[in-house]
């Protein structure tokens, strides 16, 4: 059952737990799914949680094992991504893993969509279903996606004889498991390569993708890195939006004499329920070149509403800024942005963090401010990083979740704190914050949503004890209401 002890949530599963992910379902539960290394590798694995916080899998013997979905014989974890269809069965992207012509276990392989029942039942059994093409070598992450027509998509990237993604495949599949069509990016020039970031539904059953398209610059020393997205449907997946050869839109273009978005930065994205979008994205500043945040809007025929770029999360150009997460008012269509500002302060220089709150109206206004609110200051250097973990919208006010930046000596001791704040940026707990994890660990993979009745949110995460011998992580999670009070 949940927890009210911060200090000692509930365990969900334990020992060599990597990449895990919470999804809520619309019977009030939620299915969490974690990678542990075992004799045959790094493996998916998945639990299901009722609202009381009991664990309900395998349904005979419910224990912290869960239930095995997907073995892989590979030496390390990969991203993966989860979905629910309107029954609650739960469809996860994955790749293979594959066996190199050395003989090593190696990342990638063919992209594989698993189904489990809302009983924990493998309804595309234990090897699931094979979506990529035989002569295809994928590059993980495998997205996956419920459209607006029920029917469930995936999305992959392809890697050519070089090891680079220049291809980026999507399917959209029927409940069953039944390709209705699949789409191919064409061809690039040599020498550049493909990321894929996000994958959303739109309306009328359509998809959107979006990439980061890397280019040499003209010396063939360095990189430059842009964002492009992409609309798929109709009965073939052929490409809905026009303005460019390819169907593309640029999102983020790199300023001239600017490498644009840095290698490892993944943009935000989010519907915006109107067949749209907003993209966060973190990239060079034209002027000073440091890394701030461009917010940008596209409608669903791929029209841009703010100019280049977009507008700026803020207009404070000299801290950079990075980890954006975004969500939704869905009553007033405005956004809640939650994301990392850093500063090199002293001599000798130290990185000092914060995390900051911004609200935008539909227009794209600034409503908390123009520097919005600062949730924790500058006075801790850091050593570990201070990030945003997640921003849910309830009726009328958000919840910001994040991790306070910590001393590089307590880097073992980090809270995950989380605030209620309303649509007008005042702090709605006479406390302003409550710390939902308090254990002597650091965290890792942490992930967040809200339960169906918006009651309550639970917070999941990965405690990582280096100093143990041998090293020790378990999964955890932990509700809080919108009183700010953890269990039942």
């Amino acid at each position: 059952m949940w927890s009210n002890n911060a200090g000692n949530s509930l365990i969900i599963a334990d020992i060599d737990i990597a990449v895990q992910k919470i999804t809520p379902s619309a019977d009030n539960c939620f299915y969490i799914t974690w990678q542990k290394s075992g004799i045959w590798g790094y493996s998916l694995y998945m639990q299901k949680v009722d609202i009381n916080g009991n664990i309900l899998w395998p349904v005979d013997s419910p224990s912290i094992e869960g239930v095995l979905v997907y073995a892989r014989k590979l030496k390390q974890s990969t991203d993966y991504s989860v979905t629910l269809d309107n029954e609650n069965n739960v469809y996860i992207g994955i790749d293979s893993g594959f066996i190199s012509s050395a003989g090593d276990p190696t990342v990638g392989g063919k992209a594989v969509a698993c189904k489990v029942s809302p009983d924990g039942e493998l309804l595309f059994g234990t090897t699931g279903i094979i979506l990529s093409e035989a002569d295809d070598v994928i590059s993980p992450p495998v997205l996956a996606m419920t459209a607006s027509d029920g029917n469930i998509s995936f999305s992959w990237g392809v890697s050519n004889l070089a090891g680079y993604t220049d291809i980026i495949a999507t399917v959209k599949a029927d409940t069953q498991g039944k390709i209705i069509w699949k789409n191919k990016t064409g061809q690039i020039p040599v020498g550049d390569y493909l990321l894929l970031n996000s994958l959303q539904p739109s309306e009328d059953g359509s998809v959107v993708f979006s990439y980061l398209y890397t280019s040499p610059t003209d010396d063939g020393r360095l990189f430059t890195r842009d964002l492009k997205a992409k609309k798929l449907g109709g009965s073939d997946g052929s490409p809905s939006w026009d303005m460019t050869d390819d169907g593309s839109v640029y999102i983020y273009t790199h300023p001239i004499n600017q490498r644009g978005i840095t290698s490892g930065i993944s943009p935000a994205v989010l519907p915006d329920n109107l067949g749209g979008f907003y993209f966060a994205t973190p990239g060079s500043e034209t002027v000073s070149g440091n890394q701030v945040i461009y917010l940008q809007r596209i409608n669903t025929n791929g029209t841009l509403k703010y100019t280049r770029n977009g507008i700026k999360v803020t207009d404070e150009n000299t801290l950079s800024q990075s980890e954006p997460v975004l969500c939704l008012d869905y009553a007033a269509q405005g956004l809640y942005v939650l994301y990392n500002v850093s500063v090199s302060r002293g001599i000798p220089a130290q990185l000092y963090t914060a995390a900051v709150a911004q609200y935008f109206d539909q227009e794209g206004n600034r409503q908390w401010g123009e520097q919005g609110i600062t949730l924790d200051d500058y006075t801790t250097p850091e050593g570990i990083n201070g990030n945003p973990i997640a921003m849910l919208a309830y009726d009328g006010s958000v919840m910001a979740v994040w991790l306070p930046p910590v001393a590089a000596t307590q880097s073992y001791n980090a809270p995950i704190r989380t605030s209620l704040i309303d649509s007008r940026g005042e702090y709605i707990w006479q406390t302003g914050y409550v710390d939902v994890k308090t254990s002597a660990t650091q965290v890792l993979y942490a992930g967040a949503t809200v339960n169906t009745d918006d009651t309550f949110s639970v917070i999941s995460w990965i405690d990582n004890i280096e100093t143990a011998q041998p090293h020790t992580r378990t999964l955890r999670a932990q509700n809080i209401s919108k009183d700010g009070v953890l269990g039942l």
